[in-house]
Formats: C-alpha cells, structure tokens, sequence
C-alpha cells in the first residue's frame, strides 16, 4: 500500500475509503472482494486487485447484457439523445465518415447518429455476447460491422482511420484505461474525435443495482489529465446530469462528466454553438 502510486499524476497520496465492499448481485459470484484506492492529488479512484482478463471476458461475454426491461431503458434513450444533442451542435458530422462505438451496449448514440447521417459507416465493439446478437438483428442497417474486441487480430478486428470513437459509460469498466485510450488513438488520423463519458460518483458507493462492476473512478481533472498524456488534445469538458437518476436506477451518483478530444488536425469541430 505504501508502495502504491496513482496511475494518472503518479501522487502518493493514496487512501482506502470505506466503502461497500460486496458487490450485488450476479458479479459477487464471478470477482473477489477488492478494495478501492483514492488518490488525494487528482481523486481518480481504482480497484485492487482488479479482476484478471479472463474473468472480465467471462463476465461481458455471458453475464452481462441479458435482456430484460429495466428502468435503465427509458434512462439510455434521454441520455443517448442529451449525447447527441451535444455533439450535432459541435461536430461537422458532414465530415465524417467512420464512428466507432467502444462498449456499446445497445448502441443507442451511434443508432441515433446514423438516423440522421446515412453517409457513416457504422461499426461497434461489444463484449456481450447477447447484445451483439440483439444489435445485428434489431439494427442490421444502421449498425454495419460488429466486433467483439478491439485487441483482435484478423477478420474480426476494427480497421484504423476513425473520424470518430465513441466511449459512452465504458472506459469505468476496462481493465487498463491507458492501453485502451492508446488503442483509441492508433485507430483515428489527424483530426479525429474521440467523445468519452463516465460516471461522475463518489466510489464510496461504486456499483450501480444491476451489478456491472466499476474498476474506474474519475474526476473531471484526472480524466483531462489521463487524456492529455496520450496525446490527445481536449477540445471540451462538460459535467452534465446522470438521467439515469430520473428513473431511480442508479444510487449516489452526482452526474456524468464529458470530454471531446482530438489527435493533431482540423476540420471536424464546429465548437461551441
């Protein structure tokens, strides 16, 4: 523990915070307990021990993703619109040609994007297994190539040149946040975007009802701070509010926090309108 360095400002400064330490439902039975390290420097939080790969595969590619109706549904069609609501009014998308969606889910932004610019071509990365299948049999025209990892070799592999890389309530649950905004980047050109939204919530209470775990906790400054370091140049950061609270699906979250980004070029932001 003394040992411990932040992995985004590297500060000492670390504590355990109490916290709820069971995780609800279905997960308990697939990860240990972990306890979760606050940075007093930049306030990112993280677990440890963090699962292995194997587990997290196990998990998004067979758990994870079931259907069912929940509150949350109604959460992500206000949310997905608020999302593109924000970036119509700041990204030429006439200028764009490739979005990726990174962790899909439902793919409900990258639906709606296409739904109004039929010139995209459209491709998501999801573990799920079950969501997969359900996006390639509800959205076989508006979501056009399916991956299950952006680590993949071969055919089943997304090709590099994004215009776009959308990460919508993702990068809080990947293992390695650095490896995974590297890979971001080798997969854009000069003036791609990348729009990142997390969880604005105080790890003190870091799992939501339906049991997804969190092993990321970020602040406004630590997720700038992280995205910087890898190059990318932020061009917006916003703190919006959490619509999921509206259908009381999620407890103690204070909102969410959203940045855009971009790698060395011109000609896809619009900015501020």
């Amino acid at each position: 523990m003394k040992n411990l360095l932040c992995s985004v400002c590297s500060g000492k400064d670390y504590i355990v915070p109490k916290y709820a330490d069971d995780r609800p439902g279905v997960a308990a039975n697939l990860f240990g307990k972990y306890e979760i390290h606050l940075c007093g420097d930049c306030g990112f939080a993280e677990a440890h021990p963090k699962p292995n790969r194997r587990e997290i595969d196990l998990y998004y590619k067979y758990v994870y993703g079931n259907p069912r109706k929940t509150p949350l549904e109604k959460a992500k069609t206000l949310l997905s619109t608020n999302q593109f609501e924000y970036l119509n009014s700041r990204v030429d998308f006439q200028k764009i040609y490739k979005v990726l969606d990174f962790g899909a889910g439902d793919a409900c932004l990258l639906r709606r994007i296409r739904m109004e610019y039929d010139h995209i071509d459209t491709s998501i990365v999801e573990k799920s297994l079950i969501r997969r299948r359900l996006v390639a049999e509800e959205e076989p025209k508006l979501i056009r190539r399916i991956y299950e990892d952006i680590n993949y070799k071969g055919s089943n592999y997304p090709s590099n040149k994004m215009n776009l890389i959308i990460s919508s309530h993702s990068l809080e649950h990947v293992i390695n946040i650095r490896s995974t905004l590297e890979k971001f980047y080798t997969m854009g050109n000069p003036g791609s975007l990348l729009f990142i939204e997390v969880p604005d919530c105080d790890p003190q209470f870091h799992q939501d009802k339906l049991g997804h775990p969190h092993l990321s906790f970020f602040t406004l400054e630590s997720l700038i701070m992280i995205i910087e370091q890898l190059k990318f140049e932020v061009l917006d950061s916003v703190k919006e509010k959490d619509y999921s609270t509206q259908v009381s699906c999620f407890d103690k979250k204070k909102g969410v926090i959203r940045v855009v980004a971009q790698q060395e070029g011109l000609g896809l932001w619009k900015g501020k309108l």
